[in-house]
């Protein structure tokens, strides 16, 4: 995770984007444990990876400008805080907890598995506690992408970038 993150900021910096700007030292062990004690949820080694380079995203403002493209790094702290709004607001429109994945024909809802770690505006980097898998939510809309990891998401934006594109995700799921 480290090289890809390194080749992420470095692409963007060729291209004069400004998406690496204001990332966080590594987040302390302690931060990212309170995740998993908070929310009682495994926090994904994956994350725990990104954890290990940065700590989170200082805030800017909605557009082109975070370490996923769009999206920014959220702090440990961060993450319980959208945890927390999901779960406390969302969910409440639900007598039980949505089925989980979602079907192709169903546009999902954010479940507690998801652990929101980046975001823009209304649109939240979901990884999934258990497989992993990264989702990105949008409260008015359901789950809107999926991508195997947040990997995937770097390679993608990355990818985009290189092809003189803006540093987005691409299709919708």
């Amino acid at each position: 995770m480290k090289s890809l993150i390194a080749e992420a900021k470095r692409v963007y910096e060729e291209a004069g984007l400004d998406c690496g700007h204001g990332l966080l030292p590594p987040a302390e062990p302690a931060a990212i444990e309170r995740i998993s004690l908070e929310l009682s949820l495994r926090v994904p080694d994956e994350l725990r990876a990104v954890f290990a380079v940065h700590g989170g995203q200082d805030y800017i403002p909605p557009g082109i400008t975070g370490l996923f493209g769009e999206h920014r790094l959220h702090s440990p702290a961060e993450i319980v805080e959208h945890h927390k709004m999901y779960a406390d607001n969302y969910l409440a429109a639900f007598a039980s907890i949505p089925a989980f994945p979602p079907s192709a024909d169903d546009p999902g809802h954010w479940v507690p598995d998801l652990i929101p770690f980046a975001s823009w505006d209304a649109y939240s980097l979901c990884i999934h506690a258990t497989s992993g898998d990264m989702w990105e939510f949008l409260p008015s809309s359901g789950l809107i992408r999926h991508r195997p990891s947040i990997a995937a998401v770097l390679e993608e934006v990355i990818e985009s970038v290189r092809a003189g594109n803006e540093a987005q995700l691409g299709a919708m799921r």
